[in-house]
């Protein structure tokens, strides 16, 4: 039976040499956002599944080398690191005139952008004819609370249509007709009758898309005397996501 021991141990030494193990890591881009499950040492060829678990308030967005599933199943082939990808919670509320409202769908002007000029839609309705428009620039509101009860400095001497987009405004669209607005250009009359703040800041840009969060808080807007309905009209206005790049060719 000796005879036999040598080849034995020898199959035995080559079966367990196959039998190779790999450490997968998997962990989160911040802790604070999200925690992740799944880390380990597996065998080679093992299949295993990995997830993310977003925390209050956050969510999951990819996994760092593009993949969006989750929870996901991955095979074991080498040491390897998978970092999930969090992100706070995009959030979107509107209440006019006491009425909470819903949005279709955000818009930002493509050439205005490039131009450094922030012309935002939040379209109400599916066919676009209702919608909040919101207009400021990069280099004057970028990241400024904005009392919308006072009008801005003059940095042109006469007014251009390149002038104006340093001031900026928040209007309420009705088909092709303003309902109501408040302008912080210096020629605007209704800035005097409205009250609240304006916020707008560009935080990123996520799968080609711009990442803002806009607010209007305490909005108290009373419209133009020849332009709108000449009434005082109330808005709250909560913005946090992806806006879609677009051209406004009706402007």
């Amino acid at each position: 039976m000796k005879k036999f021991l040598f080849p034995v141990m020898a199959v035995v030494l080559i079966f367990t040499s196959c039998q190779k193990e790999f450490a997968i890591a998997v962990q989160s881009n911040d802790t604070s956002l999200g925690v992740t499950a799944g880390s380990g040492t597996y065998l080679k060829g093992t299949e295993i599944e990995i997830s993310a678990i977003p925390k209050s308030g956050c969510e999951f967005i990819k996994w760092e080398d593009g993949d969006t599933n989750n929870p996901r199943l991955v095979t074991v082939n080498e040491n390897e690191t998978y970092t999930a990808v969090f992100e706070k919670e995009r959030f979107f509320s509107l209440i006019l005139d006491g009425e909470a409202r819903n949005c279709c769908r955000v818009e930002i002007d493509k050439s205005d952008l490039n131009k450094g000029t922030y012309h935002i839609r939040f379209f109400l309705t599916d066919d676009k004819r209702e919608y909040i428009e919101i207009l400021g620039n990069k280099n004057y509101h970028d990241g400024q609370v904005i009392d919308i009860s006072k009008q801005e400095e003059k940095r042109h001497g006469t007014y251009t249509p390149e002038g104006y987009w340093y001031y900026w405004s928040v209007l309420y669209y009705l088909g092709r007709y303003a309902i109501f607005g408040a302008s912080g250009h210096p020629d605007a009359a209704s800035v005097s009758e409205c009250s609240g703040i304006l916020y707008i800041k560009r935080l990123a840009d996520k799968f080609g898309k711009p990442v803002f969060e806009i607010r209007v808080e305490n909005g108290n807007i009373k419209s133009w005397d020849d332009l709108g309905d000449n009434m005082r009209h109330t808005i709250d206005l909560q913005f946090k996501g992806e806006m879609q790049l677009t051209e406004f060719m009706d402007d």
